[in-house]
């Protein structure tokens, strides 16, 4: 099954003293990281780059539940993928989830126009 872990990573810093903040995936004893839109300063994270700030603690976890949600749908299929296929799979699954809510939002809106 595969695993999640919110982690910064020391030579990643950037040129501003900030860190990306990333989700490592783990499945079968490899792993691979995805790329968060949040970024820590060095008083978010300890010295052993562990995140200490709750927001971003709180919103990785929010990231992490996402992904386990989308593979525990999946389980039955993890077994038999290699860590790429795992990657892949979550991030299709939250593209097509992004393109369906966008579609019916749209949906939604062209009939309210329409009623008006």
């Amino acid at each position: 099954m595969a695993s999640f872990k919110a982690v910064v990573l020391k030579h990643q810093m950037r040129g501003d003293a900030t860190f990306g903040i990333k989700i490592r995936l783990t499945h079968n004893r490899w792993s691979r990281y995805i790329n968060t839109d949040l970024v820590a300063t060095k008083s978010d994270i300890t010295k052993s780059l562990k995140l200490k700030n709750h927001f971003f603690i709180d919103e990785t976890e929010n990231i992490i539940k996402k992904y386990r949600d989308i593979c525990n749908k999946n389980a039955f299929l993890l077994k038999g993928m290699e860590i790429g296929q795992v990657l892949d799979l979550i991030t299709k699954y939250l593209i097509f989830t992004f393109v369906l809510y966008f579609l019916l939002s749209l949906h939604l809106l062209l009939c309210h126009l329409t009623l008006t």
